[in-house]
């Protein structure tokens, strides 16, 4: 995340759009959870598709389905809400102390796409390594 694209605000939490009724409505949902490459704050694609990524802005996701299709993976392990990411020692562990608050991966489990690393590249950004 550069400093210059420094997250404001907290992000939304991902949802259905109404109560969570049972354990179908949780596991549809986690079909639906989407995890952003660099950062790893999870969203549904529909909110990465509206409002973007809240951490890394300069991927410009917003309005873009491609982007979101080749920036975010559904292929994840693992999740942490980070409530107040400055003041916590697990997201200070997790590299999130200067993430918006929100829900994030603990694992991406598959490699970046290149156009990800092309565009971190010509960033001058590193792209943060598969745990």
């Amino acid at each position: 995340m550069a400093d210059d694209d420094a997250p404001q605000h907290a992000a939304e939490v991902p949802s259905l759009g109404r109560p969570i009724k049972g354990d179908g409505d949780f596991a549809a949902l986690n079909k639906m959870l989407r995890a952003c490459f660099v950062c790893r704050l999870i969203k549904t694609e529909r909110q990465f598709e509206e409002a973007g990524c809240d951490n890394c802005r300069f991927l410009r996701l917003e309005d873009d389905r491609d982007a979101v299709a080749n920036l975010t993976t559904p292929n994840f392990t693992g999740m942490i809400a980070a409530i107040t990411p400055k003041s916590s020692w697990a997201t200070r562990w997790e590299r999130l102390d200067k993430a918006v608050p929100g829900c994030y991966a603990l694992a991406i489990n598959e490699d970046a796409p290149m156009r990800l690393r092309e565009i971190m590249e010509n960033r001058n950004l590193r792209l943060p390594g598969r745990r």
